[in-house]
């Protein structure tokens, strides 16, 4: 075990990683550790909301069948959060038609026309007429699918869940998240190894309820509803102090400390260096909508996707059939929407009244209801900067910011947004297990060693 060298251990982001790390670290350190978030509740995207006695997560959430057993044990048996196993029910809807989602070969040849099957096979061999070139998505799209494929399926995709053109967007786009159609996702699909999903009994947000607990229990400290005030750094350029504002309006300074920074890579930038430009990375804001309508609606799909720009929203999905064990209390059903935005667009300012109204208009164009609901609630949260855009020149800056952090020796950054990353509760517990790891072992030049970790973690991709 490390004999820890600092006064204090503190983190900033209470979001999955940052609590993954303090959980580990506070069995060791106890009260050395400080978690300061700048919500009200832990969790970050990962969270269970409880909103007018709704229980509803931010947006749609699960535990991947491909999760590895550690971090799958971790859940289970170290935090003990029940998992359920669920079956896979998602519906896609494209031009009209209705798939399966992940989608599979026979369903993809049953639900389109045959000629136009055919028209897609044709696209798909005749791909390699077009470069191999990894410039932007366009391009290397064009070489994976072919014309007609990236035209259908891909191209309005791109520009609704990035806001900008396929020819603006990096490789990593289409590396970093499972897109429609993704040739690795199909194949594994006819295995069946997609047709199922784990989900926590008591909602996603039971993940950071349990590490929050564990925390307070193991002496440590979460300062919720707090924000940085400063970030000083001396001569050698070492944080030399740290000042919060806790939500009590009392200022909280901590001298020489070990920071842990999973807040925006651009934000903690800015912090450390001022004098700089600090906004030169792109990110995607959400828009997410929770509905209550007295029907009880019988369905058997848990999630609705809409690749589509005809569909404002891009996912739908109805939190009662991902646990029966939520909401048992409430008449009605419960549905969540969500939408890709950028801050100051129609959706993004949008009130409560007009975005109703959009969201029941996406219920009756797929046909999951007939007419107007009786609305028993509505209501939608905006989450900033939700997931980075990786645009044509992303990793220069990024280069940039990550170069200049790492030069400061008593920090370390992690975690999704920290690392500037699009990825799922697994990945963002294994960053701070293996954050949490290496301190325990020895906190001196833990920033150089972490450092020399950090390229491992490119390898995540989100999946849906």
């Amino acid at each position: 075990m490390s004999d820890c060298t600092f006064k204090s251990i503190v983190i900033l982001g209470a979001g999955i990683s940052g609590l993954t790390a303090a959980y580990e670290l506070t069995g060791i350190f106890g009260k050395k550790v400080v978690v300061v978030e700048k919500e009200s509740y832990t969790g970050g995207l990962s969270a269970t909301l409880k909103i007018n006695e709704l229980n509803v997560d931010i947006g749609s959430h699960r535990i991947q069948s491909t999760v590895s057993r550690k971090i799958r044990c971790f859940i289970t048996d170290t935090l003990g959060v029940e998992l359920i196993k669920q079956p896979r029910r998602g519906l896609l809807y494209l031009h009209g038609m209705k798939l399966k989602y992940p989608p599979s070969f026979s369903n993809f040849l049953s639900v389109f026309p045959i000629k136009q099957s055919l028209s897609y096979l044709l696209s798909f061999i005749e791909r390699f007429r077009y470069p191999y070139d990894t410039s932007s998505y366009k391009s290397a799209m064009l070489h994976n699918v072919g014309k007609r494929i990236y035209e259908h399926f891909y191209e309005d995709f791109v520009f609704k869940l990035w806001g900008i053109a396929p020819e603006q967007i990096s490789i990593e786009g289409m590396n970093r998240r499972k897109t429609i159609f993704n040739m690795k996702s199909v194949v594994k699909n006819i295995t069946g190894k997609h047709d199922y999903f784990y989900y926590p009994r008591h909602g996603i947000g039971s993940i950071a309820d349990k590490l929050t607990k564990g925390i307070i229990k193991n002496g440590g400290k979460i300062l919720s509803d707090s924000q940085i005030l400063s970030i000083q750094t001396d001569s050698s350029n070492t944080i030399s102090k740290l000042t919060i504002l806790n939500s009590s309006k009392n200022i909280l300074s901590y001298d020489y400390p070990l920071v842990l920074s999973t807040i925006p890579l651009d934000d903690i930038h800015a912090h450390l260096f001022p004098g700089q430009n600090n906004s030169t990375l792109k990110w995607r804001e959400t828009c997410i909508a929770f509905l209550h309508i007295s029907e009880e609606l019988q369905i058997s799909n848990e999630t609705f996707y809409f690749p589509g720009r005809d569909f404002p929203s891009g996912r739908i999905s109805f939190i009662q059939k991902y646990s029966p064990h939520l909401n048992q209390n409430i008449s009605g059903t419960v549905i969540t929407f969500e939408f890709p935005v950028s801050i100051g667009d129609n959706i993004w300012e949008m009130d409560d009244l007009s975005l109703s109204k959009i969201c029941i208009n996406d219920l009756q164009a797929a046909g999951i209801i007939n007419k107007n609901p009786t609305i028993v609630y509505f209501h939608a949260i905006r989450v900033n900067k939700a997931y980075p855009i990786y645009e044509i020149d992303w990793k220069i800056k990024f280069d940039k910011y990550l170069n200049n952090l790492k030069k400061v020796n008593n920090l370390c950054v992690f975690g999704r947004r920290g690392l500037f990353l699009h990825c799922n509760v697994d990945h963002a517990i294994r960053q701070g297990q293996e954050i949490a790891s290496l301190i325990s072992i020895n906190t001196s030049n833990i920033n150089k060693q972490w450092n020399h970790k950090i390229d491992s973690f490119s390898s995540f991709c989100a999946r849906d």
